[in-house]
């Protein structure tokens, strides 16, 4: 682990996936952008209907990740926007680049 966020790799379902272990991140270290308030409450109604969704997002290295879960939270921690997935999966707002193939805006 590096101090900013560890990376732990773990098996579910059969499927290799990368899961991010949240730390608090100040902003010095990577400014959160906030997304479009329209997608968030898009988010948050997959979330609220328990649809099973295809996420694609970029982990801390930059690597375009493809997953597919439920989305169980939507959330802010320290000013940072959060979701976490049923298979534990917690991603940061600002790294996502489309959830079921609908992208992410780029700006609200």
């Amino acid at each position: 682990m590096n101090g900013r966020h560890g990376i732990i790799v773990g098996k579910i379902s059969g499927q290799k996936v990368t899961l991010w272990k949240v730390k608090t991140m100040d902003a010095q270290d990577m400014p959160y952008q906030p997304i479009d308030c329209n997608y968030y409450d898009r988010l948050e109604a997959w979330a609220t209907m328990r649809t099973i969704c295809r996420i694609l997002f970029r982990d801390e290295k930059g690597n375009e990740q493809d997953v597919t879960a439920r989305i169980i939270d939507v959330y802010a921690l320290n000013k940072v926007e959060y979701m976490r997935m049923d298979n534990g999966l917690v991603i940061r707002l600002d790294s996502l680049i489309s959830v079921n193939n609908i992208p992410l805006p780029d700006h609200c």
